[in-house]
Formats: C-alpha cells, structure tokens, sequence
C-alpha cells in the first residue's frame, strides 16, 4: 500500500511533464511547419521575404535565435560567399519534408524532436523554452541546438 501514494505521485508528476511537452511540441511543430510553408512560398514568389527577413519578423522565436541563425549566416558567407554553409541552418539539411513536420518525441531540457509527415525519416530537434510567460523557440537544426542535441544525420 506504500508503493500506492508514490506511484500516484509519479503519475502526477508525468502528467505535469506532458502537459508542458504538449505545449513545447505544439510551438514547435507550428513553427517548423510555418517555416516550411514560407519555404515553399518562396520557391514560387521570389519577391517573398528572406529566410533571414522571415526569421526577423518571427515573434515566435527569441532573441537568441534571431541572433545565433544571424551569426551562422555570417560565418557561413565568410567560408563560402556564394554558398555559406551549402544547406539550411534550421532544418540542419538541403531538402525538407514537403507536407512538413508532426511531433515524435519530448527529449526533455525543452528539446522536441519532430518528423516529416511525408518523410518519416527525416528527423528534427527543436528546441523551446518558457520566456515571460510565453513558450517560444530557441533552437532548431544547427541554430543553438549542440551537436549532442541534434538530430543525427
């Protein structure tokens, strides 16, 4: 009957985290598929905006990850002007899945691994964290996303 309580308890506690997994996945699967569509829009509208315009105007993403996807670009361009780093920095690859992202798996430490729709192989980590109040992206691809975090390629 002791076990009862802390199972319970451990129940409870699992809850909490999914209900805190569910919010992260949910921004981050909303914001990947928001950058696919743009993306998409892109290849047929060169008058759409830039990634970098695009990642710019983005209220849901940080400071940081404005800042890190910027500093990438710039080191990329130093290393290749006219290629920089060969592929996209947020899906961290040169190809993307066309119907995009559905979520997989909480890593924990705020890190949500994501799965193409149409490409179940292709996998992505996004990373999300709780800032005044609002849950918004971080990382994702190679953008503050380690490469211990990362999903492997």
């Amino acid at each position: 009957m002791r076990l009862l309580p802390l199972l319970l308890a451990a129940l409870g506690v699992q809850q909490v985290l999914a209900a805190d997994c569910a919010r992260e996945a949910k921004v981050a699967t909303h914001f990947m598929n928001g950058y696919v569509q743009h993306l998409i829009d892109r290849s047929g509208d060169r008058a759409a905006p830039s990634v970098s315009g695009w990642i710019r105007e983005s209220k849901a993403v940080t400071r940081s990850f404005k800042l890190g996807h910027q500093r990438l670009e710039e080191e990329g361009r130093k290393s290749d002007p006219d290629l920089g780093w060969g592929d996209d920095l947020i899906l961290d690859a040169q190809d993307f899945p066309a119907q995009g992202f559905r979520f997989s798996a909480c890593k924990g430490a705020g890190l949500v691994e994501l799965r193409g729709v149409d490409w179940e192989a292709f996998v992505l980590v996004v990373k999300v964290i709780e800032l005044d109040g609002q849950h918004l992206v971080e990382g994702a691809g190679r953008v503050n996303v380690s490469v211990s975090e990362r999903a492997r390629r």
